[in-house]
C-alpha cells in the first residue's frame, strides 16, 4: 500500500489531522467539512476521503459515504477498508449482493481482516443465514478474540437458532471482555429467561438497566421475569417504566392489562388493552383480552363488540369464539353460542370445552342426543372431565336412560367424592327406577356434603315416603283412573295427591288445578297441596338452573300462599342468580317479614345488596344472620361459637365424637369438632380435627380459614401462609368468606399478619395493599401496615396507618 503521508500537501494534512480530532469526539458534522478542505487543497488525498467516507456513514448519509469510499478505490484500488466500509453502507442498504461482493474483496485483499468477516456475518444475519454469519464471526475472533461485539453477535444469531447453551457462552465471553456491555447482559437475561432460569435472569436486566439507565428493552424482559415468579407488582413496575420511557411500546400496554387482569382490577386492564390496540390497531389478542375484562365486568355488549373485531383481525382465532358462544349462552341465546362453539371446533377440532358447551346448550334446548353426543366428544378428548361425567349424566336422566345416567355420576363421584349435586342426581336415578334404599343413601351423601341442601332434603323424605308406601302396598290410582278419570274434583283431587305422594309434580299440578277449577269451594283443602307442588317443582328446576321455570313456579307459591317464606326464598335465590338484585331484596325482605329467623334470607340479602354497591346494608344483613345462625356463611372463627356455654360445646363435642365412631368418613364432625377444641384452647387438637376434615373433603374452605388461624396461634407461620394461600386461589368459590370483612380482604390481611410475624416484610406489605384495596375500610389490616411500615423505617407512613386505624376503630363503635 502506498504511503499517504509523504505526498500530502501539508496545509491539507492540517485539516486532516483537525478532523480526525473532531471524529474522536465523535464531532462527525464539524469533522466532514475539515476533510472536505483537505480535498480541496489535495483533491488526490485518498486518507481524507475514506475518513470523510466514515465520517457520512455516521451520519447515515449513504450516498456520499458510497461516492467517497468509490473515489478511494478508484485511487487506490487495493483499500481493503474501503471495501469495508461501501460493504457495510450497502448493507445498511439491503443491496445484499453488492455489499457481498465488498466484503469478499476487502477479504481477497485482506484474508486477516477481522473487521470484514464481522461485517460479512453482521450482512448474513440481517438474511437470517445463520450458519454462514456464525461461520464469519467464528473467523473474525480468530484473527480478533478480544472484540467482544462479535461474541456479541454471534451470541444472537445462536440465539436465533435457539441454541440456548452457546448463545449463553458467547455473550458472557463478550461481558468478560466488556463488563460494561449492557445490550450483553440483557440478551444474556434473555436467554436465562428461555431456560426458565428467572434469577438469574432478572440479574442480568438489572445489571444491563444499571449501566444504561434508560434501557426499556431490559425493563420489559425484566417484566416478563416477574411474571414468571408471579411477583405481579415489580412486573407491574417494570411495565410501567417502559411505558415511561417509550409511550408507543403497546407490547408493555398489553402485558400490565394481563397483570391487571391477575389482580382482578378490570377498571385499569380495559385502560392498558385499549391503549394497546390504539398503538397496534391489528393486535386481535389486545381486543380478545379487553372483552375479557369486560366479561368480568358484566359489560356483555362490549364484549361481544371486541370478541367481534378479534374475529375480524384473526377469523381462526379458537378461544374468542368459545368465549363469545359462553357470552350467548349466558344471556340464553343458544342458537348463537352453538354456532360460535361449532365454528371453534371447525378449527380446533379436539377443543375439548368448545364440546362441552356446545353440549350445554343442546341440553338447555332439550336436544338430549345431540347434548350426549357432545359431552361424549369432550370426555374422548378429556377423560376426566368432572363436568362432562355430571352433564351427561343429566342428559341420560332427562332421556329416562336411569342406568346410564347413574354410571356417569358414578364417574363423576370417583373424580369428586364430595360432589353433592352428583349424589343428589344420582339418587333421583336411583328413585326413578324404584331403588328407594339407594336413593335415600345418595341424598343422605348429598346432605353430609353441601349443608342446608334444601333440595336432597325434600328428595329424601320423599323416598322415604315412597319406601313408605311401597312396604305398605299402598295404593296408587288404577289404571282406569288414568285413562277415563271421571270429572269431579273429588277424582282429580284424589289422584293429584298420589302424583304428588310419587314425585310426579307434573302431574300433581294438573290434577289438583283441574279439582280447585271444578270446586273453587275446596280451595281450602287443594291450595296447600298445589302449593308444595308447585314448591317441589320450583326447587327441581332451580337445581337445574332453570332460573325463569324456577320462578314462575314460585310465583305460583306465593299466589296460593302469600306468606309462604319458602317460596319468596326460592325466588328469591333465583333472580340473585340472574342478577335480579332489586326483585332478589324484595323476595329475600318478604321471606323475612314471614318468617323473621331465617338466617339464610338475611344472608343472601345481603349478598344482592352487596352485589349492588350497598356495602352499609348488606354488613347489617350479615351481622343479623349471624346473630340468628353462626354457621351460616363464612365468618371469623372467634364469633362461630360465642354466646355458648360450656355446657353446650361440650354436648357438640361430644355428638361429634359419637358421629365419628359410626361414621368415620365425616368431614363436617371433624370440623365442629375442631371447632369446639379451638374454642376450648386446644390448638393441637383444633388443628389434627380440622386437617382430618380437610383430608376427606379437600375443598372444605371453612376447614382451612378455621386451621389457618389456628396455626397464627400456635405460631407455625409457614402453614398459616399456606391454608390463607388456598383460600385466595379459591376465592371465585364464594363471594363474602366473613361477615365483617368483604371479598377476599380478610384471607389476605390474615396471611400478611402471617408474612410479617415471619419476618417477610416485602410479602406482608404486598398482602396488607390487597386488603386494603378490598376494603378499603379494614382498620386491623391498616395497624398491621403501620407495624411493616415501622418495621421497615418508613415512621411518618406508620403512623399515618395508626391513626387512620384508630378513627376507623372508633367510627365501628359509633355504629
Amino acid at each position: 500500500m502506498v504511503n499517504y503521508s509523504d505526498m500530502n500537501h501539508p496545509e491539507a494534512q492540517r485539516y486532516y489531522n483537525l478532523g480526525l480530532a473532531w471524529m474522536r469526539r465523535r464531532k462527525w458534522e464539524r469533522a466532514i467539512p475539515c476533510f472536505s478542505e483537505a480535498i480541496r487543497l489535495d483533491a488526490a488525498y485518498v486518507r481524507a476521503y475514506y475518513a470523510r467516507g466514515l465520517g457520512w456513514f455516521y451520519q447515515q448519509d449513504w450516498e456520499r459515504a458510497i461516492a467517497d469510499f468509490t473515489v478511494v478505490l478508484r485511487l487506490d484500488p487495493r483499500h481493503a477498508e474501503a471495501y469495508y466500509g461501501r460493504g457495510w453502507v450497502r448493507a445498511e442498504r439491503q443491496e445484499w449482493d453488492l455489499a457481498l461482493a465488498d466484503f469478499n474483496e476487502a477479504l481477497r485483499l485482506n484474508p486477516r481482516y477481522a473487521e470484514a468477516y464481522f461485517g460479512r456475518g453482521w450482512m448474513w444475519f440481517q438474511r437470517k443465514n445463520w450458519d454462514r454469519a456464525i461461520a464469519d464471526y467464528t473467523e473474525a475472533l480468530r484473527y480478533a478474540p478480544e472484540l467482544a461485539e462479535v461474541y456479541y453477535n454471534r451470541g444472537l444469531v445462536w440465539s436465533e437458532k435457539r441454541d440456548l447453551d452457546q448463545a449463553l457462552a458467547d455473550f458472557t465471553q463478550a461481558i468478560d471482555r466488556d463488563p460494561h456491555y449492557a445490550r450483553a447482559y440483557c440478551e444474556r437475561g434473555w436467554v436465562w429467561l428461555q431456560k426458565q432460569q428467572y434469577d438469574q435472569a432478572i440479574d442480568d436486566f438489572t445489571t444491563a438497566i444499571g449501566l444504561k439507565k434508560r434501557y426499556a428493552r431490559a425493563y420489559y424482559e425484566r417484566g416478563r421475569a416477574w411474571v414468571e415468579k408471579k411477583n405481579y407488582d415489580r412486573a407491574i413496575a417494570d411495565f410501567t417504566q417502559v411505558i415511561d420511557l417509550r409511550g408507543g411500546c403497546a407490547g408493555a400496554y398489553y402485558n400490565r392489562g394481563l397483570l391487571w387482569m391477575k389482580k382482578d382490577n378490570w377498571d385499569r386492564a380495559i385502560e392498558d388493552f385499549t391503549a394497546a390496540i390504539q398503538l397496534d390497531p391489528q393486535s386481535a389478542r389486545a381486543y380478545f383480552n379487553r372483552a375479557q375484562a369486560c366479561s368480568r365486568k358484566e359489560e356483555w355488549d362490549r364484549a361481544i363488540a371486541d370478541y367481534d373485531q378479534a374475529l375480524r383481525l384473526d377469523p381462526h382465532y379458537v378461544k374468542a369464539y368459545n368465549n363469545r358462544g359462553l357470552i350467548w349462552y349466558y344471556r340464553g341465546e343458544y342458537d348463537r353460542a352453538i354456532d360460535d362453539f361449532t365454528a371453534a371446533l371447525r378449527y380446533h377440532p379436539r377443543y375439548a370445552k368448545a364440546y362441552a358447551n356446545r353440549g350445554n346448550c343442546w341440553a338447555k334446548k332439550g336436544e338430549w342426543q345431540q347434548a350426549i353426543a357432545d359431552f361424549t366428544a369432550a370426555l374422548q378428548l378429556q377423560p376426566r372431565s368432572l363436568a362432562a361425567y355430571y352433564n351427561r349424566g343429566n342428559a341420560w336422566f332427562e332421556q329416562g336412560e336411569w342406568d346410564r345416567a347413574i354410571a356417569d355420576y358414578d364417574q363423576a363421584l370417583r373424580l369428586d367424592p364430595h360432589y353433592a349435586k352428583a349424589y343428589n342426581n344420582r339418587g333421583l336415578a336411583w328413585f326413578r327406577k324404584g331403588e328407594y334404599d339407594q336413593a335415600i343413601a345418595d341424598f343422605t351423601q348429598a346432605m353430609a356434603r353441601r349443608r342446608g341442601y334444601a333440595r336432597a332434603q325434600s328428595n329424601r323424605s320423599l323416598a322415604q315416603e315412597r319406601k313408605a308406601e311401597q312396604e305398605q302396598a299402598n295404593t296408587i290410582p288404577t289404571e282406569s283412573q288414568r285413562l277415563n278419570p271421571r270429572k269431579d274434583a273429588e277424582t282429580y283431587y284424589r289422584r293429584g295427591i298420589s302424583w304428588l305422594k310419587k314425585g310426579d309434580w307434573d302431574q300433581a299440578i294438573a290434577d289438583l288445578s283441574e279439582a280447585l277449577q271444578l270446586q273453587p269451594q275446596l280451595a281450602a283443602s287443594i291450595q296447600p297441596a298445589l302449593a308444595t307442588a308447585y314448591q317441589r317443582r320450583g326447587l327441581l328446576r332451580a337445581e337445574k338452573q332453570e332460573w325463569d321455570g324456577a320462578i314462575a313456579d314460585f310465583s305460583q307459591v306465593v299466589r296460593l300462599n302469600p306468606s309462604s317464606a319458602e317460596a319468596y326464598f326460592g325466588r328469591g335465590l333465583a333472580r340473585l342468580e340472574q342478577r335480579d338484585f332489586d326483585q332478589a331484596i324484595a323476595d329475600f325482605t318478604a321471606a323475612i317479614h314471614s318468617d323473621g329467623e331465617n338466617a339464610e334470607a338475611f344472608y343472601r340479602r345481603g349478598l344482592a345488596y352487596w352485589r349492588q354497591g350497598q356495602q352499609d346494608l348488606a354488613i347489617s344483613d350479615f351481622r343479623a344472620a349471624r346473630r340468628l345462625n353462626p354457621h351460616v356463611g363464612l365468618y371469623p372463627l372467634g364469633r362461630a361459637l360465642e354466646g355458648m356455654t360450656e355446657e353446650e360445646r361440650e354436648r357438640i363435642l361430644t355428638e361429634a365424637t359419637e358421629t365419628l365412631q359410626r361414621h368415620p368418613d365425616n368431614a363436617a364432625a371433624y370440623y365442629r369438632r375442631g371447632l369446639v377444641r379451638f374454642s376450648q384452647g386446644d390448638y393441637g387438637g383444633a388443628i389434627e380435627d380440622l386437617t382430618a376434615a380437610i383430608e376427606r373433603n379437600p375443598r372444605y374452605t371453612e376447614a382451612y380459614y378455621a386451621r389457618g388461624r389456628a396455626y397464627l396461634l400456635t405460631k407455625e407461620w409457614d402453614r398459616a401462609i399456606a391454608d390463607f394461600t388456598v383460600l385466595i386461589g379459591d376465592y371465585d368459590d364464594f363471594t363474602l368468606p366473613t361477615l365483617h370483612v368483604p371479598g377476599g380482604a380478610e384471607f389476605y390481611y390474615l396471611r400478611g399478619f402471617a408474612r410479617c410475624q415471619k419476618g417477610e416484610m416485602e410479602g406482608a406489605m404486598a398482602d396488607l395493599n390487597q386488603a386494603l384495596e378490598l376494603h378499603p375500610g379494614y382498620a386491623e389490616a391498616y395497624e398491621a401496615r403501620g407495624t411493616v411500615r415501622q418495621a421497615r423505617g418508613q415512621e411518618a407512613e406508620a403512623q399515618a396507618d395508626f391513626r387512620m386505624a384508630r378513627r376507623l376503630e372508633a367510627d365501628e363503635t359509633q355504629h
